[in-house]
């Protein structure tokens, strides 16, 4: 479901969001951790922050 998610358009993440087939937490992950493997490659972001819920950064 993750390669689903991160070539998905903002509708279709809504719908799946919305239909609660995913959730914005499991979208947001996908991307990240997309965001992850290739950057090393790409050298496109030079620092990805995470926070919890809460505002807690350094989870997950």
């Amino acid at each position: 479901m993750t390669a689903d998610l991160i070539y998905s358009d903002a509708s279709e993440l809504a719908e799946l969001i919305r239909n609660r087939k995913v959730s914005s937490v499991e979208v947001v992950q996908a991307h990240l951790d997309r965001i992850q493997a290739v950057n090393p490659k790409v050298n496109a972001n030079r620092h990805t922050r995470r926070r919890c819920s809460g505002g807690r950064e350094g989870c997950g």
